[in-house]
C-alpha cells in the first residue's frame, strides 16, 4: 500500500508522505498559479497594472534579443543593452528563490489547521518556536482532501476545519473513495 498523498498547489504540490508535509514549487506552477491569483483577484486597476507589467516584461525580453547578440558579437552593448541583461538577471535569481522555497514540515511539529477559502494556514513548531505556513491551493475543493489527508495522518484540525468539513463532508469523498481502493 503507498502511504502518500499528494495535492496540487497554487504554485507547486504538496506531498504527505513518511510522516511529514512536503511542499515543492515548480515553475510552470508558480507562473500558472501567480498569475491566475493576481488575476481573479484583482480589481479592474489592478488587471491593468497587471497587463502592463506583462507587457513590459515581454518588452524586456524582445531587448534581450539585441543585447545578447551584441554581447557576443564584435560590437560593445549599449547601456539600455546592459540594463536589459541586468533586469533578466535579477529575474532569473527572482525565481530561483522562489523555487527554493520548498519546504518539509514533520506532521508532529504541526500544532494546527485554519482554513479560509483556498489557504490552509499551518501553525507549526520550527526551531522551537511557533511558526505560520500558508499554503494556496487552486480550488477549494484541493484544501479540503489536504486537510482530510493531514486529519489522516493525525494532525489535529481547527473547529473552523471542522465545522467546513462537517457542513461539505461530500467534499471529503474523493479522499474516503482513495483510501478505501488503496486498503482493497
Amino acid at each position: 500500500m503507498d502511504d502518500s498523498w499528494a495535492y496540487p498547489t497554487s504554485r507547486g504540490r504538496a506531498h504527505v508522505t513518511d510522516g511529514k508535509l512536503h511542499v515543492e514549487y515548480s515553475l510552470p506552477s508558480m507562473f500558472r498559479g501567480g498569475l491566475r491569483e493576481k488575476w481573479t483577484r484583482a480589481e479592474w486597476k489592478h488587471r491593468a497594472l497587471f497587463l502592463l507589467s506583462m507587457y513590459g516584461i515581454a518588452s524586456l525580453f524582445v531587448r534581450l534579443v539585441p543585447a545578447v547578440q551584441a554581447l557576443l558579437g564584435p560590437e560593445q552593448p549599449s547601456m539600455l543593452q546592459w540594463l536589459s541583461l541586468a533586469a533578466v538577471g535579477v529575474l532569473g535569481l527572482v525565481v530561483a528563490w522562489q523555487l527554493s522555497r520548498s519546504k518539509t514540515l514533520p506532521l508532529d511539529s504541526i500544532e494546527d489547521l485554519q482554513r479560509d477559502s483556498t489557504t490552509l494556514r499551518i501553525t507549526h513548531v520550527e526551531d522551537g518556536e511557533q511558526a505560520t505556513y500558508e499554503l494556496t491551493f487552486p480550488t477549494e475543493t484541493d484544501v479540503n482532501d489536504a486537510v482530510e489527508a493531514l486529519r489522516l495522518k493525525g494532525v489535529s484540525a481547527n473547529r473552523d476545519v471542522n465545522a467546513v468539513r462537517d457542513e461539505s463532508a461530500s467534499g471529503y469523498e474523493s479522499v474516503r473513495t482513495r483510501v478505501s481502493e488503496t486498503n482493497e
